[in-house]
């Protein structure tokens, strides 16, 4: 009963790192653009945003539409602003993801 209890709280120990986002930065916060600049710049990189939060990796991450109205999940260092990574385009229905590659697609039920 110890082992299964154990095996468990491990897995579920290791599935939630799995689907943490990136580490941005270590700098202090006082470092940071504003929350209203960040908004502001991603804005003008041609994103609506939708959802825009502080991750606990140190990172801006948003979850809105990009240029062609395409939902997308982008994670900006809050220093720099520039992209963590490439936008991931999230979709709940498979049949319209023809047109992206495997790696830049999540897929959420």
């Amino acid at each position: 009963m110890k082992t299964i209890l154990l095996t468990s709280v491990l897995a579920l120990t290791f599935a939630g790192a799995a689907v943490a986002g990136p580490k941005c930065t270590d700098e202090d916060r006082s470092m940071w653009m504003s929350q209203d600049q960040m908004k502001k710049q991603i804005e003008e990189q041609g994103y609506r945003i939708k959802k825009f939060k502080e991750t606990s990796g140190s990172c801006y991450e948003i979850y809105g539409y990009d240029n062609k109205d395409r939902r997308v999940e982008i994670y900006f260092h809050p220093v720099t602003g520039d992209a963590v990574n490439e936008p991931y385009r999230v979709c709940r229905r498979v049949n319209i993801l023809r047109d992206y590659p495997d790696d830049k697609i999540k897929i959420y039920p």
